[in-house]
């Protein structure tokens, strides 16, 4: 494949011929153990999308290297630290590549995405979600040493973190930022 539109107009044009015959049109039976080596040995020769393992990452590399860059100049000039969010990707090889380039640190959606990049050695995680019920809370609380997690918090009315003793009233009720670091 020469360029992604020509992989998804591949992928959708096998589609399309499956929908129509009302059978598989593939010239090739792919089992998933054999995709996954033809991908390891980065042999995509006949691979559609339809036959890629989920959920797979398919980028023009070129591509994103040029917006991971564009972005970090931006910011440079600019002055703007700069978070990326990990929500889309979901992946460590780019996260790790958008800090390379000057991201201050990552922000994720759920405390699943935190623990993924924590776990690779990633170290100043926002998560934009405040700790709520026991699993999440837990999951806070037993965050690894070293790392460095922050939350939301964004209410008066919720327990401290390790407390059942309610915040106290005069604790501002708009959002704000803090900090977990274990030592």
């Amino acid at each position: 494949m020469t360029s992604r539109r020509h992989f998804l107009t591949a992928g959708a044009a096998g589609s399309l011929l499956t929908a129509v015959s009302g059978r598989a049109a593939k010239s090739t039976d792919f089992r998933s153990s054999e995709i996954e080596t033809r991908i390891a040995r980065r042999d995509f020769r006949d691979l559609t999308k339809d036959v890629l393992p989920t959920p797979s990452m398919v980028i023009d590399q070129a591509l994103f290297d040029q917006n991971v860059q564009k972005m970090a100049n931006h910011c440079k000039t600019t002055g703007i630290n700069i978070r990326p969010h990990v929500k889309i990707h979901k992946s460590v090889d780019v996260a790790k590549r958008q800090i390379g380039l000057g991201a201050i640190g990552l922000t994720t959606a759920t405390i699943a995405e935190s623990e993924l990049m924590s776990g690779a050695g990633l170290k100043n995680v926002l998560w934009t979600k405040q700790p709520a019920g026991v699993n999440q809370i837990s999951r806070t609380i037993g965050w690894p040493s070293g790392t460095r997690l922050s939350c939301s918090w964004s209410t008066t009315r919720s327990s401290s973190i390790g407390s059942k003793k309610p915040l106290p009233p005069t604790t501002p009720s708009a959002r704000s930022w803090w900090t977990f670091s274990p030592a």
